[in-house]
């Protein structure tokens, strides 16, 4: 009887210290700070704002719990490291959590960016971030970064009602490392980078939606860049409700992009969507664009668009290694009818093409064209719907 009664107040004492252990957080964190287990849950009831040259350092298995609309930024360093079996949660505070809860997470120009040599700087991993996205702020996102380099890595991203990575201003190298960012609402791209360098290895970007038509050209719910020199490898691009990846591209800004290995899929429009537009009379040029070793299959458009508009000068595309099948439109479909262009190639080689709904290969040229080059060796097209090649060049 006495041990039923010790065990009982035991049990009653554990629960009602995990009721007391959370802590209550708000306003400028202006020295080094540990939020550690013992003190999980924090409670951010006003917005959090981390200062030059502190560090907020996160540990495993920690929750951070947010109120309505509530934010933390970051104008020194977040040191946010979990583990697979005990990763750091950023969630909604609220019972019953919905996408768009609470505000975001901001790292300003400020903040430190991640230092791979050293291991310094700021860097979230296995960090699970969900139900944010209420705030009504301009660039508006999950994980915001105003020209700010985190190191994300093994992070999860899901059920938000903003992009899940809002990176502007870029003018250095974002690596975003075996991410998963899934099932949020966005407006243009889940994962939306302006300038500088996007490099993403090995991600899951899977079934977000945008509710801008596909009829527009910003409609994306995957990865759209613009005028971002992109390195996307062996990711996964899956069931998205528009585009997958949309590169936009604007000037003479001399970049080599590479769309390399990933599988891209089941999304409601084109798998990969290029496009370049005139700004202020600066024609886009000075492009290199490889879209390689990719398998581009089942999506409700083309496998490959590219939307040329106003002019390319000396834009080089090489689309080689990929299986295109089973898309609803063409495989590959390159077409402009407007005065500009000249000194690009277009290089399509040892492709697989099948399946798809109407061509394999679909060019269509109508406008001015000088001392352009297209090269077509060792692809395999069959059983496309209209035709394995279809090519229409009326050049003025």
């Amino acid at each position: 009887m006495k041990k039923f009664v010790l065990s009982s107040i035991l049990i009653a004492c554990f629960f009602l210290m995990q009721a007391i252990a959370q802590t209550q957080v708000s306003g400028s964190i202006t020295s080094n700070t540990i939020w550690n287990l013992t003190g999980s849950p924090y409670l951010v009831q006003g917005n959090v704002a981390v200062m030059n040259g502190v560090t907020l350092t996160i540990e495993p298995g920690v929750i951070i719990k947010f109120d309505a609309a509530k934010s933390i930024q970051f104008f020194g360093t977040l040191r946010a490291i979990g583990t697979l079996s005990q990763p750091i949660i950023f969630t909604s505070g609220l019972t019953t959590p919905a996408p768009g809860d609470w505000g975001y997470i901001l790292f300003n120009d400020a903040s430190i960016d991640y230092d791979f040599i050293s291991d310094t700087g700021s860097i979230m991993k296995y960090c699970l971030v969900e139900y944010a996205g209420g705030a009504n702020v301009a660039h508006n996102g999950i994980v915001r970064l105003n020209n700010a380099f985190p190191y994300m890595n093994n992070c999860i991203i899901q059920h938000n009602s903003m992009p899940a990575i809002k990176a502007w201003n870029l003018s250095g190298t974002l690596n975003v490392d075996s991410c998963t960012i899934q099932y949020n609402s966005v407006d243009t791209g889940a994962v939306y980078t302006s300038n500088g360098t996007l490099k993403m290895h090995a991600c899951n970007v899977s079934n977000n939606s945008t509710s801008i038509s596909t009829s527009d050209i910003y409609s994306c719910a995957g990865i759209f860049c613009i005028n971002t020199l992109s390195r996307i490898k062996t990711c996964q691009i899956n069931y998205n409700n528009s585009r997958a990846i949309v590169e936009f591209k604007m000037g003479n800004l001399e970049q080599t992009d590479s769309i390399d290995g990933n599988t891209i899929s089941h999304n409601s429009k084109d798998g990969v969507c290029y496009y370049s537009y005139l700004m202020l009379s600066n024609i886009v040029s000075n492009k290199t664009v490889n879209i390689i070793n990719n398998t581009i299959s089942y999506n409700s458009a083309n496998g490959i668009n590219h939307i040329p508009y106003y002019g390319e000068q000396n834009v080089n595309y090489n689309i080689s290694g990929n299986i295109i099948n089973n898309n609803l439109n063409n495989g590959i479909y390159y077409s402009y009818a407007i005065v500009g262009y000249s000194g690009s190639s277009f290089s399509i080689n040892d492709n697989i093409l099948r399946n798809n709904n109407q061509n394999g290969i679909s060019i269509t040229i109508t406008g001015i064209v000088d001392s352009d080059t297209l090269n077509m060796n060792g692809n395999k097209l069959n059983n496309n719907g209209m035709s394995g090649i279809y090519l229409s060049l009326h050049n003025n």
